[in-house]
């Protein structure tokens, strides 16, 4: 099956169903690799050995999840439906309690912990304490309070992907005009960095490119072994150039879009085939990991590296291994509690997510 040769229903609705949620583990997974906050001590712990498993996994492989779900984000907003200015409208609603509301909700949980640290202990991690906070620090915490982020930092992905939604009517109007130019156009901005594109650069990409195949009925999956093995072999041709030759800026941002079709190739075939079967109980607890992890990630990180200090290369790799997964068996336990005990608390903070 090559790309945009083939209708969209000749690919198993059901299949592509589950290799979406299939997916959205991982990713979270990656994710949490990526805010474990360990290179704070690279300075004091200048390991090669660890320094290259982190950038291989942190700023290269993971860095593959966030727009593996923005293409998702993309593809599913326009999927299953005729799209028209009253399911625009329609969809709007919606976001407003799956994204916005869990988005408000999280972002003050880090304030509140913020305040409570600041009012029992004597950690203040920004300068501005929180019962100091005039009317722009507000503002900053839903926009812009760390380096471009809301301070639940991993949250300007629900604030970026709310911007997209917001746009996404011109977004379908223009792949409609344009087709195929439009999603390639945007990716080659991205790829050249363009400034006419930020400072949602690559992320106008990922959305509208995942838009572009749901809206045309066109396959995203490729399932011949052979052309999988040629991508993939790319994929971590490039990545390993980069760990180990240094980012080329340009040559290196192909290895998202390879990325991207090698997972799905992939996991698609995986399900097909039966080799791989979704979990439901972490497909479902995957955007409460991601809304709840930074809350207390790093503190593990920095709880580990001081207590355990000074750290062999060894030591270190392991924390940068088992933060993770700490955080993966805390998180999923909390879900459960909440899902189980109280699903009414669970459904406004997970936005109605069942």
């Amino acid at each position: 099956m090559y790309l945009c040769q083939k209708e969209f229903n000749m690919i198993n609705k059901q299949s592509l169903s589950q290799t979406i949620d299939y997916v959205r583990f991982p990713l979270i997974i990656l994710v949490l690799f990526i805010h474990t906050g360990i290179e704070q001590f690279s300075a004091e712990y200048s390991y090669s050995g660890f320094n290259f498993v982190r950038h291989f996994v942190t700023d290269e492989f993971a860095c593959l999840g966030v727009p593996l779900f923005f293409f998702i984000s993309g593809f599913l907003f326009f999927y299953n439906c005729e799209f028209s200015f009253d399911v625009y409208k329609q969809k709007l609603k919606s976001r407003v309690k799956s994204l916005l509301i869990p988005y408000i909700i999280w972002n003050l949980a880090y304030v509140i912990l913020k305040f409570l640290s600041e009012s029992f202990t004597s950690v203040h991690v920004e300068s501005t304490m929180v019962k100091d906070y005039g009317l722009l620090d507000w503002i900053q915490v839903f926009w812009d309070a760390r380096e471009g982020n809301p301070i639940n930092g991993p949250l300007w992905f629900v604030r970026d992907l709310m911007v997209m939604t917001l746009l996404s009517y011109v977004f379908h109007y223009l792949i409609r005009k344009l087709d195929f130019i439009f999603p390639f156009f945007l990716l080659l901005l991205w790829i050249y960095d363009a400034p006419c594109l930020h400072p949602f650069s690559w992320q106008w990409a990922f959305f509208v490119f995942g838009a572009y195949f749901s809206i045309t009925q066109k396959d995203f999956i490729y399932t011949e072994t052979r052309v999988l093995v040629y991508m993939t072999l790319m994929y971590f041709a490039l990545t390993l150039y980069s760990t180990y030759c240094g980012a080329d800026f340009y040559l290196h941002k192909w290895d998202r879009v390879f990325g991207i079709f090698c997972v799905f190739g992939w996991v698609y075939k995986g399900i097909e085939c039966g080799y791989l079967s979704v979990n439901k109980f972490l497909a479902k607890s995957s955007f409460f990991i991601f809304c709840f992890h930074y809350l207390f990630e790093e503190r593990i990180t920095m709880t580990l590296m001081n207590k355990l200090a000074p750290v062999s290369e060894v030591v270190m790799l392991v924390i940068y291994l088992s933060v993770p997964a700490i955080v993966v068996l805390v998180s999923l336990g909390v879900y459960y509690i909440l899902t189980r005990f109280m699903p009414g608390l669970s459904a406004i903070l997970l936005g109605s997510r069942k």
